[in-house]
């Protein structure tokens, strides 16, 4: 009461945190009845919660989702479409919350000493000064697990949390966090060297030995993107702090032991002035300097460190025992001895499990300077990329270059035996192959001339004298090798050797390469994990995210080589991306993003009050690329089907789109919360009326529910409601009114017995949430209408070139504030009452006083006096449900209708008139 959206002077944080208090205990209390063991499972809570109380960390798992962030950002954009801030502020800056942070009551009943996390609230960031030291407001973040693990009570605690976003209203024209990319890169190299005891008489080899020399590389960018046609005038200032942390790890108890950890830390100011915006573009992409790059940087986290095995014939660094990784300067400068390799060990040539662990914490923050006040225009902070990988699945793979020196899957890094070997004796293929290569530059049972000897000398890299020399060790003391070498040309060297000991000269190096990059698709959705790590849609001109390896001479890729500063693979707005047209499996599907919307300048958000309820379908909902959806289509229930088989691919699809990928009981439960459709809700939540009484008079959406044989029932109200409309058409600047209901021709039936029919047959095949079939239960319901929206009989819809969105939903945003629910249980529904009573006397000569049975009957009487009185009565009641769990865990929901109640709002004697 007294809080109507359009006519109450609101704050900011008071719009706010009720608008998302409400939407919060809608939506989930939805949730938590459509679907209740997924809602716990995701939630781990059993009840519906609002602002106060929303679970971030419970029973140590972190439990914020996108479903929940949506409703927050769809609260704050509500708001920042109807404000705008030019005059307050000297630009219309986008209003920004920070959460607020409690923990439970624990055993001993202390409140907010309790293990569990949540949101109790937000406050208003307003402006920040970075250069004070008591503005606390960008600190750095932390992890949930150590504030829900703190020794001091957590009471509305303002901080900074990974994983918890900022709330920041869209608004047009600020440049944007857009992208952070990743490489890690390990390179191995297997050395072999083989020894005998004697330099004269037959030669006997009496030692393989190895060795393993590893390195551990990692690159990070960050990159920001003035996504919007022209340039941003103002002084942009910011900051990237970055900490990231690897870990290698091996099935033999490895210890870490270089001479520094494998941490890195940076905070990188930056500042920019006059900021570039797409045009002009280069080629049809955006101009490279509406990119801006903060991060990019290379850091040796591992330099080429010798691995010693449990089994090692040599020392660790002092205090290590083995296994171990020592660095290879440590031999020259500490001990002034050479390396050394490994015997056989009673392993055999393995090469033990190796995985590498990687935490990564990122903060960015974007300040405009322009006036005189720091005020925030982006800010993410991010838990992750965190990822771990087996580096022996990696260097396992086939040769890269797999013609020549991978035949039958016997490459260098082949960990199989041949048949009839195994450890700890045997060798494998790998090994094998890389003494054949070591000898010969190439197996000599392979064709020459078909590979080309670039081919050969890519694996061998070894000179033939030098394949010539190693060969000769195998034969007896003073024997020549004369086998043809394979190098930069067709040669025949020859070589006697009479060492005791050699090495292999080929020393085969791969490179395990992670790749993880999160970009954005639509700029203005990045404030999640799930918005940004989606897996890059292009995957034909660049390498995909991933693991894959490469070998010399192959060169590994850098990041502005793959998209760092560049337009993101993931960019997909209405008819995809410029770039890599073709990339996008739905680049015109209006149930997944706003027709014709085709980059940032497309947007068409409100600046001040709606006129309509109906407006909130240009407010963006949250998620890529859509405004608050008014259409039919539910992107869920998209099938695909060859006339046999029935595929539903529509979660599937949403979910993949939307990158919110939490999987529960193999479903998309919290992608599936976010879908277009759940707006629908919203239209029993705001009102631009001025006040309850503004709503009388409003039409209910289930007219016409009670003739199911009519197909036009209800046609004379809706037709009451529609007429008048003016209805732009496909054409250009073209316009069309909607004429009342009048004569048929059922051949060709006009527009609004068109409406009508197909609003009657929609209800009629309606299923609620909760089983409720053939009438509407909320508002919003009637969007499912095609009618009203994406079939509308007033657009060509052949016509794609100039319907946009608000075409497709001209006819909802005119005529949502127009509309009201009843005939449900949930929904009050108000009965306008009238009583018309007369006070009456017999007339004149109008007593009969003839004699029989009719004697003294009045056969006329006179009006004396009329009353007329009007009441306005309201039925309502709710619709709730209790949870309940059984002996076996499983959980009950019971609905229930409760506080059945009739309201007599207003009761007046009617005038004489």
């Amino acid at each position: 009461p007294n809080l109507e959206t359009n006519f109450y002077p609101w704050t900011a944080i008071e719009f706010f945190t009720n608008a998302a208090d409400k939407m919060l205990r809608d939506y989930s209390q939805e949730w938590l009845v459509s679907n209740p063991s997924n809602f716990v499972a995701t939630f781990n809570v059993m009840n519906a919660f609002g602002i106060t109380n929303i679970p971030v960390l419970v029973s140590n798992r972190f439990v914020y989702t996108p479903a929940v962030q949506r409703v927050l950002q769809l609260a704050a954009n509500i708001y920042d479409a109807t404000t705008n801030n030019t005059s307050a502020m000297g630009n219309n800056y986008p209003s920004v919350f920070r959460p607020l942070f409690s923990r439970d009551t624990n055993s001993a009943g202390t409140v907010g000493m309790g293990t569990n996390l949540f949101i109790s609230g937000y406050q208003q960031v307003v402006s920040v000064n970075p250069s004070d030291s008591n503005d606390h407001q960008l600190d750095q973040p932390v992890d949930a697990s150590t504030l829900a693990m703190t020794f001091i009570p957590v009471i509305n605690l303002a901080t900074n949390v990974y994983g918890v976003p900022w709330i920041i209203g869209a608004k047009k024209g600020f440049p944007n966090f857009n992208e952070f990319s990743m490489e890690n890169v390990v390179g191995v190299t297997r050395r072999l060297q083989f020894t005998r005891t004697t330099n004269s008489g037959t030669t006997v080899i009496t030692g393989t030995n190895q060795m393993y020399m590893m390195s551990i590389s990692s690159s990070l960018g960050a990159e920001l993107w003035n996504s919007y046609n022209s340039s941003y005038s103002g002084s942009v200032t910011g900051v990237v702090r970055e900490n990231l942390s690897l870990t290698l790890t091996n099935d033999e108890g490895l210890q870490w032991a270089p001479l520094a950890p494998m941490t890195f830390s940076t905070e990188i100011p930056f500042s920019i002035n006059s900021w570039q915006g797409l045009l002009p573009p280069s080629g049809g992409k955006p101009n490279s300097a509406s990119f801006f790059v903060p991060l990019n940087v290379t850091i040796p986290m591992l330099q080429n460190s010798v691995y010693r095995s449990p089994f090692a014939n040599a020392a660790c660094l002092a205090g290590f025992a083995a296994p171990c990784l020592i660095p290879t300067n440590y031999f020259s400068v500490v001990t002034q001895t050479p390396l050394l390799f490994e015997a056989n060990s009673p392993n055999g040539f393995h090469f033990p499990q190796f995985g590498l662990l990687t935490t990564n914490r990122l903060q960015v923050f974007m300040l405009d300077f322009t006036n005189g006040v720091y005020r925030v225009i982006d800010y993410v902070h991010f838990a992750g990329p965190d990822s771990g990988f087996n580096l022996n699945s990696a260097i396992a793979d086939l040769d890269n270059h797999n013609t020549v020196f991978n035949q039958n899957n016997v490459g260098v890094w082949n960990t199989n035996y041949p048949s009839g070997q195994s450890p700890p004796d045997g060798v494998t293929l790998g090994i094998m192959r890389q003494i054949t290569v070591s000898k010969a530059g190439r197996p000599p049972s392979e064709d020459v001339g078909f590979h080309g000897d670039a081919e050969a000398f890519r694996l061998g890299g070894t000179p033939p004298q030098q394949q010539a020399s190693f060969a000769a060790f195998f034969k007896d003391p003073g024997q020549q090798d004369t086998a043809p070498r394979w190098g930069s040309t067709y040669d025949q060297a020859t070589a006697r050797n009479v060492q005791l000991s050699v090495e292999a000269p080929y020393q085969p190096t791969r490179y395990a390469v992670q790749y993880l990059t999160w970009q954005a698709n639509d700029p203005l959705v990045h404030y999640l994990a799930s918005d940004i790590s989606s897996t890059p849609l292009n995957t034909t001109t660049k390498p995909k995210p991933g693991l894959s390896h490469v070998d010399p001479p192959d060169i590994i890729a850098a990041l502005t080589n793959l998209n760092l500063g560049q337009l993101n693979d993931q960019y997909m707005p209405w008819g995809g991306n410029p770039s890599f047209l073709g990339a996008d499996k739905n680049p015109y599907n209006p149930a997944l993003k706003d027709p014709l919307v085709r980059q940032s300048d497309s947007w068409d958000f409100p600046t001040y009050k709606l006129p309509t309820i109906g407006w909130l379908g240009r407010v963006h909902r949250g998620t890529p690329w859509q405004t608050v959806y008014l259409k039919s289509p539910d992107i869920l229930k998209e099938i695909q089907t060859d006339g046999v088989h029935t595929n539903y691919i529509g979660t599937n699809t949403w979910a993949q789109w939307t990158g919110d990928m939490q999987t529960t009981f193999n479903q998309y439960y919290d992608a599936a919360n976010t879908a277009p459709v759940q707006d629908r809700r919203l239209f029993d939540l705001f009102t631009t009326a001025f006040d309850d009484n503004a709503t009388r008079g409003t039409l209910s959406v289930n007219v016409g529910a009670n003739d199911p044989n009519n197909p036009q029932a209800g046609l004379a109200a809706w037709s009451a409601l529609f007429s008048g409309i003016v209805v732009p058409t496909s054409l250009t600047n073209t316009y069309t009114v909607v004429n009342p209901a009048g004569p048929v021709n059922i051949n060709n039936p006009p527009p609004l017995w068109q409406i009508v029919t197909n609003i009657n047959q929609t209800r009629t095949n309606f299923v609620n949430v909760d089983g409720l079939k053939g009438t509407f239960e909320h508002v919003g319901d009637i969007l499912a209408v095609p009618r009203l929206t994406v079939q509308s009989p007033f657009l060509n819809l052949a016509n794609t070139d100039y319907n946009n969105d608000e075409m497709y939903e001209w006819l909802p945003q005119q005529v949502m504030s127009l509309l009201r629910v009843s005939g449900t249980p949930q929904a009050p529904m108000r009965y306008v009452i009238y009583s018309y009573g007369q006070v009456l006397k017999p007339a004149p000569n109008s007593i009969y006083t003839g004699g029989g049975t009719f004697f003294g009957m009045v056969t006329n009487y006179q009006v004396v006096s009329e009353t007329a009185t009007r009441a306005v009565v309201r039925f309502g009641s709710t619709l709730t449900n209790v949870v309940s769990t059984n002996t076996f865990g499983a959980l009950t929901v019971t609905n229930q209708v409760i506080n059945n109640n009739a309201v007599i709002e207003g009761f007046n004697v009617l005038p004489s008139d």
